[in-house]
């Protein structure tokens, strides 16, 4: 009986390691209630195999669940409203990126992931990458260097900075274009 269990639990993280290395578009949703700062960058490579997912929290604050479908991080009920420290997210090529976070500073670096989500409060800066890309703030400035994202970004209240960025549509309802 335990020989079948662990055998059904090596199969299962096979199948998802195989699924991780096609280019069928992977779910990578984040929903945070949480205040703090977030870094989307690259997974990085340990061996031949990526590292993936949430890569650094602490638990009791943001968790991470992963499935067939796809990965979800997010905050749980009681940790609600409470700030965290800065955590990182590593996407591989073929994960798609859907976010709805609270008060946040999110950097986004040599991202070539699709892109969609909204951020409450707080400020995106965008450094490289050739990511398709739809977000929305409610309150904060983006900045976008030297990237070709394509797609759109907004802010409601706020700036919106695009330095060697010309392919993104930038639009702004209370801001200021630089």
């Amino acid at each position: 009986m335990l020989l079948r269990t662990l055998l059904l639990l090596l199969l299962a993280g096979t199948a998802h390691w195989l699924n991780a290395q096609q280019n069928t578009p992977i779910p990578v949703t984040v929903r945070l209630a949480t205040h703090g700062s977030v870094v989307f960058k690259p997974a990085p490579s340990a061996g031949e195999a990526k590292q993936f997912g949430l890569q650094s929290s602490d638990a009791t604050l943001v968790r991470q669940l992963e499935n067939r479908n796809g990965l979800l991080i997010y905050t749980p009920e009681a940790a609600k409203g409470k700030e965290h420290a800065l955590f990182t997210v590593g996407l591989l090529k073929n994960h798609r990126l859907d976010m709805q976070l609270a008060k946040s500073e999110v950097r986004f670096e040599e991202i070539d992931n699709a892109v969609t989500g909204s951020i409450t409060s707080g400020n995106v800066i965008v450094t490289g990458g050739k990511a398709h890309v739809s977000l929305q703030l409610q309150s904060g400035d983006i900045t976008v260097r030297q990237s070709q994202w394509r797609g759109s970004a907004m802010t409601q209240k706020g700036n919106i900075l695009l330095e060697d960025s010309t392919l993104l549509g930038a639009q702004r309802l209370l801001s200021t274009f630089t």
